[in-house]
């Protein structure tokens, strides 16, 4: 992954140009964007019925850390490796329907808002490049090839209902223990970084990536766990 953004420098001499570097290396800082919704439903029994519990939650935008290394096996052609981390944390609607203690089909709505849920995602992106000169000193990188992910989220998938009193019509939720899931996946990326050299050896970069994956989860009601998104992010790059 190899990318550079323009700071620019005017009238700096290079004894190297970008098409004479063999090594990049890359340390950057930016946003990850999932931009994705996920809702839980799950049922649970109470009072000789089945209740809905539904919760809602949207993931990102998250501050990211990024960094890689590349090396070119021909005039264009290079191989390299980029690390992603991206953690934050998200708020999830609750919805449910829960029976009434005395009267069947007599379901009343109880709402809430399970605050700070945490999760995180790292990501190996393995890479095939394409490096293209655009002057003697800007460097412009094509990418793609497959990603590892690993991540973990924290989930609402139960709750624990408390009676108003009586004639019991409405009823409100005491706690909503969080359940975290921790999983691994395999996806893939592309990608397109702009590299800037201010010297010989030091530039400055702006990457744009997209990565994706999906990982069942284990746990009934559960939709599968959407990884990856849209990577922006901006830093250093050293070629020699």
């Amino acid at each position: 992954m190899i990318v550079g953004c323009t700071l620019g420098v005017a009238g700096v001499a290079f004894a190297q140009t970008v098409d004479q570097h063999r090594f990049i290396l890359t340390a950057n800082a930016g946003i990850h964007s999932l931009a994705a919704s996920r809702t839980d439903t799950v049922t649970f029994d109470l009072h000789a019925e089945t209740g809905t519990l539904e919760t809602t939650q949207s993931i990102g935008p998250d501050p990211m850390f990024d960094g890689g290394a590349a090396v070119r096996v021909s005039r264009q052609a290079a191989v390299g490796v980029a690390v992603s981390y991206a953690q934050g944390q998200t708020d999830a609607t609750i919805d449910a329907l829960i029976p009434h203690p005395f009267f069947f089909d007599f379901h009343r709505q109880a709402q809430g808002t399970a605050s700070d849920l945490a999760h995180r995602e790292l990501g190996i992106h393995l890479q095939g490049q394409f490096w293209i000169p655009l002057s003697p000193s800007i460097l412009l990188t094509l990418s793609g090839g497959p990603t590892y992910f690993n991540a973990a989220r924290d989930l609402v998938m139960e709750i624990t209902p408390v009676e108003v009193g009586f004639p019991f019509d409405e009823v409100d939720i005491a706690s909503h223990p969080t359940t975290r899931i921790s999983k691994n996946a395999l996806g893939y990326n592309v990608g397109v970084d702009l590299a800037y050299f201010l010297s010989d050896r030091i530039g400055l970069g702006f990457t744009t990536r997209y990565s994706r994956a999906t990982s069942d989860v284990d746990l009934e009601g559960a939709p599968p766990l959407k990884l990856g998104g849209l990577h922006t992010v901006a830093g250093v790059r050293v070629g020699f």
